[in-house]
């Protein structure tokens, strides 16, 4: 696999990157179905590698964006953690605005190399730390900590993850900490029953469920 250095800039900062290089792979986003999903006791093939994360996204640059708009968020923040952050920068923006001590998550190996050198490319090694961290099985480490500001970019790409993701977001945020996440509405396209006609659905079912747990749980 190839990756490519890029730059970006982000008002006065400029953030220094590894990413998939552009046109090797297009972009994807899994659709998981019932009978695929973990949860409902089917295990996902052994060599499946999702290395999605290794693309840079485009709630990612709006969640810098913001981030650059309102740098109050990250410059009173003593820590900060991104969650699902694949080449990681909102979470390295966040801490270049300020002085805090960064945690940068995702799953797969080769991801998480990546945020490494990524958090190098930029200084921030000294204190910035790479953790993985699977939502269906992780359930709290206590020398992790809870952190005052925690970052989320184009997550909820499934519904059958919401469920564990809202699990791990409660244990990782502070009780008066703030949760920013920046997502891509996505609609799936399904088939009418009485016109036959496809048509997209009435709402983004990911994004809806997190309302829902989050309304009750956080």
């Amino acid at each position: 696999m190839v990756l490519s250095s890029a730059s970006a800039n982000f008002g006065e900062l400029t953030l220094q990157y590894l990413c998939r290089r552009p046109g090797e792979t297009s972009q994807k986003c899994w659709t998981i179905q019932d009978d695929f999903c973990p949860s409902q006791g089917a295990p996902l093939p052994e060599n499946l590698v999702d290395d999605i994360g290794l693309d840079l996204w485009p709630a990612s640059e709006v969640l810098c964006c913001f981030l650059a708009d309102h740098p109050a968020l990250a410059k009173h923040a003593p820590s900060v953690l991104e969650l699902g952050a694949g080449v990681g920068l909102p979470g390295l923006l966040a801490a270049l605005l300020g002085e805090a001590q960064l945690m940068l998550t995702d799953y797969e190996p080769q991801v998480l190399s990546v945020l490494q050198q990524n958090l190098e490319a930029n200084g921030l090694s000294g204190r910035g730390k790479v953790q993985q961290i699977d939502w269906k099985r992780w359930r709290g480490n206590p020398e992790l900590g809870r952190f005052e500001l925690v970052l989320g970019a184009d997550l909820l790409y499934a519904s059958a993850i919401v469920k564990d993701f809202v699990e791990v977001l409660k244990l990782v945020l502070s009780p008066h900490g703030v949760f920013l996440m920046a997502h891509q509405i996505r609609r799936s396209i399904l088939l009418d029953p009485k016109t036959r006609v496809p048509r997209l659905e009435d709402y983004d079912e990911p994004l809806e469920q997190f309302r829902s747990l989050s309304d009750r749980k956080i």
